[in-house]
């Protein structure tokens, strides 16, 4: 049973140039990143999270706006063999405390060993930890590891089985605490496939 990263290995290998993603923004064109520029991006995050001691099996949760960012950081986090969390940016909608207090109580939940943000919400975040909490870790994206070469042999996330969670999923949480599911390696094909079926 394939893998998320050696799928995604194999489509780079295959069409380095194709464009893997399209970032739609509002009032601007859509930007484009191709499978090299995104492997390239995403294992350069996989190195941040080895030098910061994340592990592979390990929770990252991502605090990030829609950006090359978060693009980055959530494949970076699959290469790595961490699961990454996606969480509501912090918006003029929302009140500021019951952001964290819900992030707080989100954190107790998923058990994350990192989270990631802009440095001018780190305080934002940290505000929200408890003494005792599992996170070990706050990056910023100015910490992040410069691109460059690629070195597949390094990337843990190759060493993960079909089994294992790759990632966790939450709802909108418009009715209460964002529920979240993890969801496996084997999961997802099994979902795309489904997904074929009923397109074909």
């Amino acid at each position: 049973m394939t893998i998320v990263p050696e799928r995604l290995r194999t489509l780079h290998n295959r069409t380095p140039d194709r464009v893997a993603v399209y970032l739609q923004f509002a009032g601007r064109d859509d930007l484009t990143v191709t499978y090299e520029q995104l492997l390239h991006g995403a294992s350069a995050f996989a190195r941040t999270l080895d030098r910061k001691g994340i592990q592979p099996g390990e929770v990252v949760v991502l605090i990030l706006q829609h950006s090359e960012e978060l693009l980055y950081s959530f494949w970076g986090s699959v290469l790595h063999g961490a699961i990454p969390a996606i969480m509501p940016f912090l918006t003029e909608k929302l009140s500021p405390e019951r952001y964290r207090a819900d992030l707080s109580s989100l954190i107790s939940v998923t058990r994350p060993a990192a989270i990631v943000t802009y440095p001018e919400f780190e305080q934002d975040v940290r505000g929200a930890l408890q003494e005792g909490d599992s996170v070990r870790s706050v990056i910023v994206t100015s910490q992040f590891e410069p691109a460059s070469n690629l070195d597949f042999d390094k990337l843990r996330g190759f060493e993960r089985s079909a089994e294992d969670i790759v990632l966790l999923q939450h709802s909108s949480g418009t009715t209460g605490l964002q529920k979240g599911v993890a969801l496996s390696h084997q999961a997802i094909f099994h979902q795309l496939k489904l997904i074929h079926i009923h397109l074909v």
